[in-house]
Protein backbone atom coordinates (compact mmCIF):
# COMPACT_ATOMS: atom_id res chain seq x y z
CA UNK A 1 0.00 0.00 0.00
CA UNK A 2 1.19 3.51 -0.78
CA UNK A 3 -0.11 6.87 0.47
CA UNK A 4 0.75 10.53 0.14
CA UNK A 5 0.92 11.74 3.76
CA UNK A 6 0.63 15.44 4.59
CA UNK A 7 3.94 15.45 6.49
CA UNK A 8 5.95 12.49 5.22
CA UNK A 9 4.96 12.74 1.58
CA UNK A 10 4.89 9.58 -0.51
CA UNK A 11 5.39 6.57 1.79
CA UNK A 12 4.73 2.88 1.36
CA UNK A 13 3.75 0.17 3.81
CA UNK A 14 5.70 -3.06 3.97
CA UNK A 15 5.42 -4.25 7.58
CA UNK A 16 6.09 -0.61 8.49
CA UNK A 17 6.10 2.69 6.61
CA UNK A 18 9.14 3.55 4.52
CA UNK A 19 10.41 6.40 2.39
CA UNK A 20 13.58 6.90 0.39
CA UNK A 21 15.66 10.01 1.01
CA UNK A 22 18.66 11.27 -0.93
CA UNK A 23 21.75 12.78 0.64
CA UNK A 24 25.38 13.47 -0.13
CA UNK A 25 27.98 12.36 2.42
CA UNK A 26 31.73 11.81 1.92
CA UNK A 27 31.35 13.43 -1.50
CA UNK A 28 29.06 10.62 -2.69
CA UNK A 29 25.35 10.55 -3.39
CA UNK A 30 23.34 7.99 -1.40
CA UNK A 31 19.70 6.96 -1.27
CA UNK A 32 18.65 5.75 2.17
CA UNK A 33 15.39 4.22 3.29
CA UNK A 34 13.91 5.69 6.44
CA UNK A 35 11.36 3.81 8.53
CA UNK A 36 8.39 5.40 10.23
CA UNK A 37 6.93 3.16 12.91
CA UNK A 38 3.16 2.79 12.67
CA UNK A 39 0.55 0.23 11.81
CA UNK A 40 -1.04 -0.10 8.40
CA UNK A 41 -3.74 2.41 9.44
CA UNK A 42 -1.07 5.15 9.05
CA UNK A 43 -1.94 6.83 12.33
CA UNK A 44 1.31 8.53 13.22
CA UNK A 45 2.06 10.30 16.48
CA UNK A 46 2.50 14.07 16.43
CA UNK A 47 6.05 13.66 17.79
CA UNK A 48 6.95 11.46 14.81
CA UNK A 49 5.77 14.20 12.48
CA UNK A 50 7.62 16.91 14.42
CA UNK A 51 10.81 14.84 14.45
CA UNK A 52 10.57 14.23 10.70
CA UNK A 53 9.99 17.92 9.98
CA UNK A 54 13.02 18.85 12.11
CA UNK A 55 15.13 16.14 10.48
CA UNK A 56 14.09 17.18 6.99
CA UNK A 57 14.66 20.90 7.66
CA UNK A 58 18.11 20.27 9.14
CA UNK A 59 19.29 17.36 6.99
CA UNK A 60 22.21 19.27 5.45
CA UNK A 61 23.46 20.33 8.89
CA UNK A 62 23.03 16.81 10.29
CA UNK A 63 24.97 15.31 7.38
CA UNK A 64 27.79 17.87 7.77
CA UNK A 65 28.07 17.15 11.50
CA UNK A 66 28.05 13.39 10.95
CA UNK A 67 30.63 13.70 8.17
CA UNK A 68 32.88 15.85 10.36
CA UNK A 69 32.52 13.58 13.41
CA UNK A 70 33.36 10.45 11.43
CA UNK A 71 36.40 12.05 9.79
CA UNK A 72 37.59 13.35 13.17
CA UNK A 73 37.18 9.89 14.73
CA UNK A 74 39.01 8.27 11.81
CA UNK A 75 41.90 10.75 12.03
CA UNK A 76 42.19 10.19 15.80
CA UNK A 77 42.22 6.42 15.40
CA UNK A 78 44.80 6.52 12.61
CA UNK A 79 46.97 8.80 14.75
CA UNK A 80 46.68 6.36 17.69
CA UNK A 81 47.55 3.40 15.47
CA UNK A 82 50.59 5.15 14.00
CA UNK A 83 51.70 6.24 17.49
CA UNK A 84 51.37 2.72 18.86
CA UNK A 85 53.63 1.35 16.10
CA UNK A 86 56.11 4.20 16.50
CA UNK A 87 56.25 3.80 20.28
CA UNK A 88 56.53 0.01 19.96
CA UNK A 89 59.44 0.28 17.51
CA UNK A 90 61.23 2.83 19.71
CA UNK A 91 60.94 0.49 22.70
CA UNK A 92 62.49 -2.38 20.72
CA UNK A 93 65.47 -0.26 19.64
CA UNK A 94 66.50 0.56 23.22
Amino acid sequence: MEINHKTFGKIKFNYGWTKDISLDIFNKHHVLEINIDADEDAEFEINQEKAYIFFNNHLDEIVKEADSAIISYYNREISNIVSSYTNHNEKNII
